[in-house]
């Protein structure tokens, strides 16, 4: 009796007198927690975005593709890596620059073109490396769109081609070794959410949508992410503008000449280190995802024939390829010499010499008086082990040496032999 009391009360008014009071209904007290909750979510969620949008915007990553374009046609010096900028990681960027710079010269290839500068050279240059193969599963299809965007600008006569051993092997299973290889200092990989579209809402989006993901991933720590919304990161390097999350953050991006620094080495240089080592825990290396050290790869004939074809269809156009093998570090060739689970490395410099009787193989550069300490890592040769192999280039190739400063690099090389990056000229003189 008293349930059927309760539900006439929760359904019809009741009269007291000549006033007509609605009975309360049962659930109100569930809406009004309801829209208490949602309310507070949507605050909260409004502050998130408030405090993100000016995290991002103190990091310039609401810089437009077209503003950063601008800012190279002025010749305004930046060091630019943004996470959502572009959604092509940078390359749209670069073939921009590319178009505006119309070089003799490019250097093309992994990160381990990166560190060839314009100021190596007496001829106008321009550091076209990066996003250009992967470390295994090389897709040849980008050697027709490497091809393309060369053929793309007439000015371009040479080409600096730098080959990765890795990139020549047979193809390993789907997602065991199809990642880039990378330093555990590179920018971290674009973590926000995919959007179609450059317009402003898209790129807000995207942005805002990116600290939460680079906390979760451990690669932003909290207490950046507060130092940067407070402004105690600049972008401004004396004259240079930092422009993206790594640029500002690590001091590492691309130059208006299109080679990549790491200023951050700098630190690094100035420990006098006497002995540098990179070899470490090499099982552990064995294991990474890139695949650069996974032993008993075998050489695949396919991939030495397309590189074959791609040198000469550039060849047939006019445009001079220089193939060039980059260095490792001593202690990591030392590790692998000798070792029959490496074999195929030295088979494949003998492919390419076989294939390119010209190439120029820099596996080992400790002849030209390199040491460990002029590597960033144990696959990352930097500015003066780069500056060592040009030297040598222009020795052995009259052809070659009018393209290279060469009284300037004996220069650097002296003043800077056994460091890893000159600051003296380019952006290193950010940090000097």
């Amino acid at each position: 009796m008293q349930d059927l009391r309760s539900t006439l009360l929760a359904q019809w008014p009741i009269r007291f007198g000549r006033r007509r009071i609605a009975a309360r209904p049962a659930h109100r007290p569930f809406r009004r927690f309801g829209l208490a909750f949602l309310t507070l979510a949507m605050g909260v969620t409004i502050i998130g975005a408030t405090m993100n949008t000016i995290f991002m915007w103190r990091l310039n990553e609401f810089w437009s593709l077209d503003q950063l374009i601008a800012s190279q046609a002025k010749g305004a010096p930046i060091l630019y890596n943004g996470l959502t900028i572009e959604k092509e990681n940078n390359s749209s960027f670069k073939r921009h620059v590319l178009a505006m710079a119309a070089p003799e010269v490019i250097a093309i290839g992994s990160s381990r073109s990166f560190p060839v500068r314009d100021y190596m050279f007496r001829t106008k240059f321009y550091n076209f490396g990066g996003r250009f193969g992967r470390s295994t599963n090389f897709p040849l299809a980008d050697l027709d769109i490497k091809k393309q965007e060369i053929l793309a600008q007439p000015s371009i006569r040479v080409v600096l081609l730098f080959l990765d051993y890795f990139w020549f092997m047979t193809d390993v299973p789907i997602g065991q070794a199809a990642t880039p290889v990378t330093t555990v200092r590179h920018a971290p990989k674009n973590r926000g959410i995919a959007l179609a579209g450059d317009g402003l809402l898209a790129h807000w989006l995207r942005a805002v949508a990116l600290p939460r993901a680079l906390i979760r991933d451990g690669v932003l720590t909290w207490t950046q992410y507060f130092d940067v919304i407070r402004g105690r990161y600049p972008t401004r390097r004396g004259p240079i503008e930092a422009v993206g999350y790594s640029a500002v953050l690590n001091g590492s991006g691309i130059a208006q000449d299109g080679s990549y620094y790491y200023l951050w080495l700098k630190a690094i240089d100035d420990k006098a280190e006497t002995t540098c080592s990179y070899l470490g825990d090499f099982p552990a290396k064995q294991r990474l995802p890139h695949g650069a050290y996974r032993p008993d790869q075998k050489l695949d004939p396919a991939k030495v024939a397309a590189f074959k074809a791609f040198v000469d269809s550039l060849a047939t156009a006019s445009v001079h390829v220089v193939p060039i093998l980059p260095p490792l570090p001593p202690s990591m060739i030392d590790r692998m010499t000798g070792d029959p689970s490496y074999a195929f490395v030295d088979q494949w410099r003998t492919a390419m010499h076989a294939t390119f009787p010209s190439v120029f193989d820099f596996h080992d550069i400790r002849s030209l008086g390199a040491t460990e300490c002029e590597f960033m890592d144990d696959v990352h040769g930097q500015d003066v082990a780069y500056m060592r192999m040009f030297r040598a280039m222009a020795e052995r190739e009259p052809d070659l040496a009018r393209l290279f400063d060469q009284p300037l690099m004996d220069q650097l090389i002296g003043t800077f032999a056994g460091r890893r990056l000159v600051t003296s000229h380019g952006l290193g003189q950010a940090v000097r």
